[in-house]
Order: C-alpha cells, then structure tokens, then sequence
C-alpha cells in the first residue's frame, strides 16, 4: 500500500513538473520543432491589448547560409491579408458610406449580371443568370458564390484590380449566391475594389494611410524594399526523400517581390509583414477598435468582423476573419497565424514560412500548442 502511494504520488508529482514545463515556456517547445527540422525559423509574438508580453525567434531564415531567424524578419502573411481588407472595409461602414447588404452592383456595375454553372460535362458548361445579386456581405464572407481564382490568375499579384474585375465579370459562379461556402480570393479581391471606388484612392494607399501609418506598420507592404527582402525568410518543404528542408518559392506570387511595375497589390492574399506589426493591428481588434487612445474602428466593426457572417451556412467566417467560440483568427498560405482570443484577452501571431512539414503531425500541431501554452501563461487571470 505504501509502494503503491508512493508510486501514485511519483507519478503526480512528475506530472505537476511535466506540466509545469510545458506551461512555463512555449520558447523551449519552439526550439524543439525547430531543431528537429520541423520547422527552418519561426518568429513568435504574445500581447494583451496593451503590451507585448512575449516575442520568440528560433531557427533559421536561411538554412544554407546559416542565417538566424530575428523577430524583424519578414514574412508573406498571405491571406491574413483577408482580416486587413476586413477592417478597411469597415472603416467605410463606419462612415455611411458602404453597407454589408448593398449588391455590390451598386459599387461595380459589370458584376450587375453574373451567370452561375447549372451542369457540368467534362469541358463544356451549361451556365444559368443568377437568382439574386451578390452583397458585399458575401463577398467578404466567402458565400457569393465566387471561386477560389479564375483561370487567368496563375500569380496572384499579376494583375490591377481594375483588370481582374473585368476577369470576374466574366468568371461563372459555382453556387447561386449565399447558398454554398466557397472560400474566394476573387470575393476578397472585389471588397478592395469597393475599397478604391468609394475612397477614391488606391486600395494600398488606403491601407498605409487609414491603418498601417496610425498603426505604426512599417514594415507591412505589398512590395519589399531591398532591405526588407534580406530579411525576407525563405520558404521550405520536405525533400523528395523527406530526409531535409529544401528551400522552394513562395507560391501564387511573383518574384521579384521589389518590383512595382509588373506586381500589384491583392486584397486576397499579398501582403508581407512582421510579428510586430501584425500584433499591433490584432492589439487594435482586441482593444474593440482602439490602438494608442485612437480609434481606427468602432465597437460594431469589431463585432462585425469577428462574428458569423455566413447566414444559415455552418461555416463560422466574419468579415475577413474566421470565428470561433474563444474569438477569431486567419492564417496564411504557409503556415502563417494571427489568433485574437476575446476568452483570455491576448493576440498570439505565429509566423513561419513553409510548404510542408518533416513531420506534418508536429507541424500542423504547432499553432495549436502555441495557443494553448500562451493562454496557460498568460491568459486572464494568470
């Protein structure tokens, strides 16, 4: 009986350690993916909406030329680029001047009349009109019915809005409007255009000037300077023998990433970013709408953005944000996350760069034990 407390109380008090390290330090949980190969680098931020309460960086920017991972370095957050224009967007309804429920015919009359696939037959369609015009509600919702892309946009970044609407106008949709989840750049990419219409300024310009200036995002962009691209983290994917990281290029994307002739800007998907900036613009949510003493968005933006707009759907997805029961979130074509937890008052950006993982349990594991561990150290309360 004494052997068999004993063993129980051995046990317990191994557990209390086990777990006491597991909560005292996500550091060392990230430097363990990272010299297992699991992950090349990553760079990690913890904050409330006052302060930045943690920043982690580990492993390698650049495995050949053994260059450091550096909480400066940069990253493309992809379609965490979706959550920007979300909150662009709702600095317009904030003003009058948009409504979630207009069509967004209002805005772009080509997209007055779209046609909808009926039937498919290996190439050849049979195309119907639309029953109901598209919102701009469902545009930012992924419920408008709208692809992912349309054939011409094999790069994401090759075309100026302008452009690309005229691809949409011809672009058929897979759903009747506000009936089908149909996750879509091209919904996103129309948002940024109403952007431009009813602001009279570029979609970037509005940006910089409406919420990464005030924001102090300096380092958020659609184009790299020179100095931004050397610390530009290369991306990584398993070799064929799935033995190494080997270095790929980033995806959707055209390099070089400095040029501002030939690459524009894409609501959808295109910005590059920092830990820190992307944790100032996620403080800004967190604080329903304030940064600083300033107020970007109003407490019903913020409300807006972070709760189901997706109607009878099952999908749970705001305005530029998926939502959840702890609070909302995106994240990005490698990897990349932005969490904004309302249920233990923290912003938790997880950036990588990667096409695949040694070991996919671990890496696709690896935002979640981010979560868990911060909100076990630093949740309310603690």
């Amino acid at each position: 009986m004494m052997l068999l407390r004993r063993g129980v109380l051995l046990v317990a008090f191994c557990s209390f350690f086990v777990l006491r390290g597991q909560a005292q330090t996500w550091a060392e949980k990230l430097k363990a993916l990272t010299d297992g190969k699991v992950l090349a680098g990553a760079v990690t931020c913890v904050a409330n909406a006052d302060k930045v309460l943690e920043t982690q960086a580990s492993g390698w920017a650049d495995i050949a030329e053994q260059v450091p991972m550096t909480p400066d370095a940069m990253f493309w957050i992809a379609s965490q680029t979706k959550g920007v224009t979300g909150a662009a967007l709702m600095m317009l309804v904030d003003e009058g001047k948009v409504s979630l429920d207009d069509p967004v015919a209002k805005y772009i009359p080509k997209l007055k009349e779209l046609w909808v696939i009926e039937k498919m037959e290996g190439d050849r369609m049979t195309l119907i009109k639309a029953k109901a015009p598209i919102t701009v509600r469902q545009v930012m919702s992924h419920t408008s019915g709208f692809p992912f892309l349309s054939p011409q946009e094999q790069r994401i970044d090759a075309m100026p809005l302008r452009e690309k609407i005229s691809v949409y106008a011809q672009t058929p949709l897979v759903a009747e409007p506000g009936t089908k989840y149909q996750y879509s750049n091209i919904g996103i990419n129309i948002a940024g255009y109403i952007i431009e219409v009813v602001s009279k300024m570029p979609y970037e310009a509005f940006l910089q000037k409406r919420l990464f200036d005030p924001l102090g995002m300096k380092d958020t962009t659609f184009w790299l300077t020179p100095e931004q691209e050397e610390r530009l983290a290369h991306c990584y994917r398993p070799n064929q023998g799935r033995t190494a990281l080997e270095q790929c290029p980033i995806g959707f994307m055209s390099a070089p990433f400095t040029d501002r002739t030939n690459r524009f800007a894409e609501p959808g998907g295109g910005l590059f970013s920092t830990a820190h900036d992307v944790t100032r613009f996620c403080q800004m949510l967190l604080n329903n709408g304030t940064f600083d003493g300033k107020r970007l968005l109003s407490e019903n933006a913020v409300r807006a953005l972070s709760a189901k707009q997706t109607g009878n759907l099952p999908n749970t997805y705001g305005i530029g944000f998926e939502t959840y029961g702890w609070g909302f979130k995106h994240g990005g074509a490698q990897g990349t996350q932005m969490m904004i937890s309302t249920e233990h008052g923290l912003v938790m950006v997880y950036l990588i760069q990667h096409a695949g993982y040694l070991n996919d349990k671990e890496g696709n594991a690896a935002p979640e034990a981010f979560y868990n561990l911060s909100a076990q150290q630093y949740g309310k309360g603690k």
